[in-house]
């Protein structure tokens, strides 16, 4: 003991750098126990919200999420969608062949339940892009309070219940699902993907839509309210709601909906066997059953309580400045029972499939090892509410096989050029409906008064 102690102080180097690694070694401890109880200690609250944002990775900042439809994963698999692209690699806003907008990174965060309740604890909110504003005209006689404001557009859902037969059929909820694959196109690698559906976020609830085309085309939101004026309101003016879920209730509120419509069997799995699946897939498949509509309701989704929801995120901070965090989508083993609403041990957060880039749902005890997320406000994205409103009350352009119907531009003259700026036609419209047939291709439709329409025809 004594030679021992000699030698220590033979080495006074040794024993400082001793007390020093020591020393570190606890701080260490503490920074790990500080850090994880500041990770456990809420959720971020943005008092700017609701609003547009770009989330990057907290360590790769030029890595954004946005609504993938053609990258590698996703390309051909007709569904929309969350993916992670470069910056830097893949600007914002390339409009390609099909007329899609591959690359938007302005994601509207919308709020679903922040300020009553346990929301004060835990704000949950919704991710959506494609977005139209509306905020309903009503007459003099009406009270203001029942001014209708909502919004439509693309809502981003934990995909569980479509890659995954659920133990029950209920899309309001989250459900455990079970070890059958139910679509595979929803997994990757085993893991539930994440995708964007259209939808309307109106008071309290999430008004689930199908049979639209998910593809993102210029005008397209604003298309699908006028259409739903239409069939269930009064056209370009408002929804009657109560239509809307009186006609959907009559044997397609609980059907799974299959965004490219020609989907009959998959993974030896036969949707004509499910009694909860119907037929009703497509704006066709709608039409058909009922040539007074093309889109239905799915599912309605209550907003008004602070439960785990496919629809809906919270974001669990996990730094003392309450920046980065994770995405938080259930609880453990997707149950409304099990584990705690509020910080849970065991869930599902969204996490980076490294090497791949692609965002999956990661089920863990420890959401420290799932990706961290920061957000940027950002103007939104190039197509917002005032050139798709101006643009879609005056004129519309909409491709079809080999041809362009123009509605509203009667007595304008229209140039239609290719993407190579070569005029294929030129005249004047003298009806409000006219077909204009030309090749396939993506065009560009001009028209007096500084009009410029980009249109896919097949």
């Amino acid at each position: 003991m004594k030679q021992y102690i000699k030698s220590e102080k033979a080495c006074p180097k040794y024993r400082k750098s001793e007390k020093l690694s020591r020393k570190w070694m606890a701080i260490a401890v503490m920074m790990a126990i500080v850090t994880n109880a500041i990770a456990q200690s809420g959720y971020i609250k943005n008092d700017d919200l609701p609003g547009f944002y770009e989330i990057s990775m907290s360590t790769h900042h030029n890595e954004k999420l946005y609504e993938d439809i053609m990258a590698q994963y996703s390309y051909l698999l007709g569904i929309n969608f969350l993916g992670l692209g470069n910056t830097i690699q893949y600007p914002p806003n390339i409009i390609f062949p099909d007329g899609t907008i591959k690359y938007n990174y302005a994601i509207y965060v919308d709020t679903a339940y922040v300020n009553r309740g346990t929301g004060l604890q835990k704000p949950q909110y919704m991710l959506a892009v494609a977005t139209y504003f509306v905020e309903e005209s009503l007459d003099d006689s009406e009270a203001e309070s029942q001014n209708d404001k909502y919004v439509i557009g693309r809502y981003l859902f934990n995909a569980a219940q479509y890659a995954n037969v659920p133990f029950d059929y209920n899309y309001n909820k989250v459900q455990s699902v079970g070890s059958t694959i139910r679509d595979a196109r929803y997994k990757f690698d085993g893991s539930d993907r994440l995708a964007f559906e259209w939808a309307i976020h109106k008071g309290d609830s999430l008004y689930v839509l199908k049979g639209i085309d998910g593809m993102w085309k210029p005008n397209q939101a604003y298309q699908v309210w006028l259409t739903l004026t239409k069939e269930y309101g009064e056209e370009g003016k408002s929804i009657d709601f109560q239509k809307l879920i009186e006609w959907c209730t009559n044997n397609t509120f609980n059907d799974l909906y299959f965004p490219e419509g020609n989907q009959t069997s998959f993974d030896g799995y036969d949707p004509a066997n499910d009694p909860f699946i119907r037929t009703f897939r497509t704006f066709k498949d709608v039409a058909e059953y009922d040539n007074n509509h093309s889109i239905g309701l799915q599912a309605i989704i209550a907003l008004d309580d602070n439960t785990h929801k496919d629809w809906v995120f919270s974001f669990r901070a996990i730094d003392s400045d309450m920046e980065a965090f994770v995405i938080e989508s259930e609880t453990a083993n997707r149950s409304m029972l099990e584990g705690t609403m509020i910080e849970p041990i065991q869930g599902g957060w969204i996490n980076i499939d490294y090497g791949r880039w692609v965002p999956v749902i990661m089920r863990s005890g420890d959401f420290l090892s799932a990706t961290a997320f920061i957000m940027e406000k950002t103007q939104g994205p190039s197509i917002n509410n005032e050139t798709v409103a101006d643009a879609a009350s005056s004129v519309h352009a909409i491709g079809g096989k080999g041809k362009v119907a123009i509605h509203n531009a009667a007595g304008k003259k229209v140039v239609i050029s290719n993407i190579l700026g070569q005029v294929i036609y030129t005249g004047a419209l003298s009806s409000d409906l006219t077909t204009v047939s030309v090749p396939s291709g993506i065009v560009v439709a001009s028209f007096e008064g500084g009009i410029f329409i980009k249109v896919v025809v097949q």
